[in-house]
């Protein structure tokens, strides 16, 4: 028996991403920083189920110690935001040292 995770319900900060494959298709990877774990699918909702089943394939298989350190990092994390930011790549006009 798991004390405080067993029946727990907790919220992942998980990105989501489309990944393009070599032979030109896309997939979709859900990747967990905080539990180190990833998983994908061919739509974004497909690699959301997927990775909820890797999450509970590793819950039925770590250690207790394990799991209640990773978890004391989840519940203490706040929410991830992620947000694309435009940058400049080339030559700028007034940038020190021209």
């Amino acid at each position: 028996m798991l004390p405080n995770t067993q029946n727990a319900d907790f919220e992942l900060n998980v990105i989501l991403q489309e990944e393009g494959l070599s032979d030109g298709s896309n997939i979709f990877v859900a990747y967990c920083d905080d539990l180190d774990i990833a998983s994908q699918g061919e739509t974004p909702d497909e690699a959301q189920a997927n990775f909820v089943e890797a999450v509970d394939l590793w819950l039925g298989t770590a250690s207790q110690t394990e799991i209640e350190a990773k978890l004391s990092v989840v519940r203490r994390r706040k929410p991830t935001i992620l947000k694309r930011i435009p940058v400049h790549y080339g030559q700028t006009a007034g940038v020190i040292g021209q």
